[in-house]
């Protein structure tokens, strides 16, 4: 799972799996994205798009 900012369009480059990893145990993608915070404009919780891998 891929995120970008809603606000900036700035991509987050971090994954569901590492994003766990940074608060601990295994979360779920509700409790990841209200966490996230857009590295370039600040943009908070809720404001952002995700996006699936792509199929093969």
């Amino acid at each position: 799972m891929r995120f970008s900012c809603a606000r900036c369009r700035h991509y987050l480059e971090k994954t569901a799996p590492l994003m766990a990893a940074r608060f601990g145990e295994w979360v779920t993608l509700e409790e990841i994205e209200p966490r996230l915070v857009c590295s370039k404009c600040g943009n908070k919780a809720g404001n952002f798009i995700s996006y699936g891998l792509p199929e093969k």
